[in-house]
Order: structure tokens, then C-alpha cells, then sequence
């Protein structure tokens, strides 16, 4: 049971490393050969886990090290998660030509994100905006107010922004009253 959670983290790391592979990420951060030998590493560390997992229960020492190396799998996912917020918190919309087309857009599991990109401002299509799990960002984005056609606005799990924008009593609430449907969660 543990080892095909073990599998199934493993199979959740390569699905992110997949996803990095985005040429504009990529180029940005110089890491395009160091993604595609991460993604072969765990590629082959998926094979053995599957062999493991047949033979774990004949095994004390395997099972002991298929525990290690789920910490491991959860390490390098916390990792490539970073790396994605980083490079959200850096990409320029300019790049972007169809930016403006924008209407959906969820931040999540950033908890190193302390400030949201500027040129979220120029997302002026954006009808829903989620933003969970980002525990160090502090504020949104001055002129948030700019975004008329906000239509949804979730925050969950991200303390600091919960406090500052809930309806009673929030010192910011002002600035996103306009949308008309927000859920904010602590």
C-alpha cells in the first residue's frame, strides 16, 4: 500500500518535470538538459519501484528504504514547485501574445511567493482568480480594483491574505469589492 503511494508520488514528480518543459521556462533558467536528466532519473526510479514493490514484503531493509525514499520524492517535489512559482514570479506577459485572452488563472502550492507579478494587472479578460496555498504572499497587487471584469476570486490557504481581504474587518476588503463572488478561507 505505501509503495504504490510511494509509485504514485514518484509518477506526480515526472507529471511536474513534463510540465516544466516549456520552451519559455526552460530558456529562461538555462535548465533544459538538467530537466530532461531529471525527468530520465525518475523515469528509471519509477521502474524500480515497481519491481521493489513486488519484493518489499519478503524485505525489512527494501521497505525501510522505500520510506527514505518517498521523503526524498516529496523533497524533489517541493523543489520543482518552487522552481514553477519562480518562474511565474518572473515570466514577462509581454512574451505572452494572447495574455489578454486570460479569463482563468490559479496560483497554487507557491508558499516561497511573497509578491504576485506585475503584469497580472494586464490580464484585463481575467473572470476568476485562485490563489491557495501561497502562505507568503502578503497582499495582491496594487489596482487590483483595474481588473473589471473579476468576476471570482478564491483565496484559501494563504493566512496573510485572508486576514488582509475579508469583508468584515479586512483592511483591503475595499480594493476587491467589486468582484462578485469571493471565497476566502484561512
Amino acid at each position: 500500500m505505501a509503495e504504490t503511494f510511494l509509485f504514485n508520488i514518484a509518477e506526480r514528480v515526472v507529471e511536474k518535470i513534463v510540465s516544466l518543459t516549456v520552451d519559455e521556462v526552460r530558456l529562461a533558467f538555462n535548465v533544459k538538459t538538467d530537466l530532461k536528466k531529471l525527468e530520465d532519473t525518475m523515469i528509471s526510479i519509477k521502474a524500480v519501484l515497481l519491481d521493489a514493490e513486488r519484493q518489499q514484503h519478503q524485505n525489512e531493509k527494501l521497505r525501510l528504504c522505500m520510506w527514505k525514499l518517498r521523503d526524498i520524492f516529496y523533497d524533489a517535489e517541493d523543489v520543482i514547485d518552487d522552481f514553477k512559482c519562480e518562474a511565474l514570479r518572473k515570466q514577462d506577459a509581454i512574451n505572452h501574445p494572447n495574455i489578454n485572452n486570460l479569463k482563468q488563472l490559479r496560483v497554487m502550492r507557491c508558499p516561497k511567493l511573497s509578491i504576485l507579478p506585475a503584469w497580472l494587472l494586464n490580464l484585463t479578460s481575467l473572470h476568476k482568480l485562485e490563489i491557495e496555498d501561497c502562505g507568503n504572499l502578503s497582499a495582491l497587487p496594487e489596482g487590483i480594483d483595474r481588473l473589471t471584469n473579476l468576476r471570482e476570486l478564491t483565496i484559501d490557504g494563504c493566512p496573510e491574505l485572508s486576514k488582509r481581504y475579508r469583508e468584515n474587518g479586512g483592511e483591503d476588503w475595499h480594493k476587491i469589492a467589486h468582484i462578485q463572488k469571493v471565497d476566502i478561507k484561512d
